[in-house]
């Protein structure tokens, strides 16, 4: 044995590569040390007791001896000391082997002298074949090339034993959200790739169902309809709209689902709506793995009744008065859905009886002069649905009083 007392100015010795040593600590503790990692290794083999390390942590003890034993030396044991006591394991037998680690020393008991040499052998990174992302599908098989006699790990995990194909293909779970998978290949002596990434983001839920709102609770278009709508889909955002039109809530009777790309507000046109009909819009969403929303609806717009009809005015169209005469105009008018009417008179372009429900009015001519006088009769329902009439009016001058 060779011995070191730390802080003593004597017995100093030089650490060599592929050697063991034995360190007396009085607590637990963690040592690192970096540099380039060893991937070649030659250890001279005594006839005996050898103390080795090999720094791979890919053997095991039994893959260990067979390897000196298969370069000349003889190998029967390997031990070594894991803190509190001895682990032994016997060459050729299925029981007691461990793993090897490269930070630790091992002696190894071999029948003749001889020199242990082993290296890693450099490995290529291995490709992977296009896949889906985002995907909604929560298992995705990932495929590829890789060097022959070699393995696929995924995040350090063994996903495809050692083989001699020079393809690989293998099934994944993913999680909900970013998946990102290290792919690396290794050989039989250790050697391992550099990681190709795979970056696979699942969505499995929908986008939020579409907020819809119409141009409030009555309209007089009878031909067209506008909405506008919000959605969002916080995992892959939104990658088109569809909407319908319909009679009632969802309803696609009017207009079957259409698509509209991107656009999140419409004005549709041509449409034949009936009057007294309540109409509705509806939008779904999709996200960009084709799921589809829930059927976001409008609260309904009902187009308004048709107007009014005038049956009579009086007086009647080019009736005779005189100037400062009091015409009284009566006007007979109908709805056909029964709805209140309002009354407006209008002539010669001024309002003389604004809106109002009487559907009398007396006009008094004073202040006007003779001749022609335009009158136009407005009829509205509580709709505002309006319809109007037209007549003309002579005003004469007062004939004279008799001497």
């Amino acid at each position: 044995w060779q011995t070191h007392l730390i802080g003593v100015p004597f017995g100093d010795f030089s650490i060599k590569t592929q050697e063991g040593y034995f360190i007396l600590s009085i607590g637990f503790s963690t040592w690192t040390i970096a540099g380039t990692p060893i991937t070649t290794l030659s250890q001279n083999i005594n006839e005996g007791w050898t103390l080795v390390n090999a720094p791979f942590e890919i053997l095991t003890a039994e893959s260990m001896g067979n390897s000196i034993t298969s370069q000349g030396s003889i190998c029967n044991r390997i031990m070594f000391w894991d803190g509190g006591g001895w682990q032994t394991h016997l060459i050729g037998m299925p029981f007691g082997n461990f793993p090897i680690r490269g930070s630790a020393g091992y002696f190894v008991l071999c029948d003749k002298y001889g020199t242990w040499d082993f290296s890693i052998a450099p490995v290529t990174k291995p490709t992977i074949d296009a896949y889906s992302s985002p995907t909604s599908n929560p298992v995705e098989t990932l495929s590829g090339t890789k060097d022959a006699n070699t393995s696929i790990w995924m995040n350090g995990v063994e996903k495809i034993s050692i083989d001699s194909f020079t393809t690989w293909s293998t099934s994944i779970m993913l999680a909900e959200g970013q998946n990102n998978i290290n792919v690396t290949v290794k050989n039989s002596t250790g050697g391992e790739s550099q990681p190709a990434l795979a970056s696979i983001l699942l969505d499995t839920t929908p986008p939020v169902m579409p907020v819809v709102t119409d141009d409030g609770t009555n309209t007089n278009y009878i031909s067209t309809f506008h909405a506008v709508w919000t959605a969002e889909d916080p995992q892959t955002g939104i990658s088109e709209y569809q909407y319908a039109i319909g009679t009632s809530s969802g309803g696609t009777d009017v207009v079957s689902w259409t698509s509209c790309g991107m656009q999140a507000e419409i004005t549709k046109t041509g449409l034949n709506l009936v009057r007294g009909s309540t109409y509705y819009f509806s939008v779904k969403a999709k996200n960009n793995v084709g799921l589809w929303s829930g059927i976001g609806t409008s609260d309904g717009i009902t187009l308004a009744q048709s107007a009014p009809s005038i049956g009579n005015i009086a007086p009647g169209d080019g009736s005779l008065s005189e100037v400062g005469s009091t015409i009284p105009f009566n006007i007979n008018a109908s709805d056909s859905e029964g709805d209140a009417i309002q009354y407006k008179i209008v002539v010669d372009g001024q309002v003389i009886s604004d809106w109002n429900s009487a559907p009398s009015f007396n006009w008094q001519t004073t202040s006007q002069a003779s001749g022609i006088r335009q009158a136009t009769i407005y009829v509205k329902d509580t709709w505002s649905n309006e319809s109007f009439g037209n007549i003309s009016i002579y005003l004469a001058r007062k004939t004279p009083d008799t001497p």
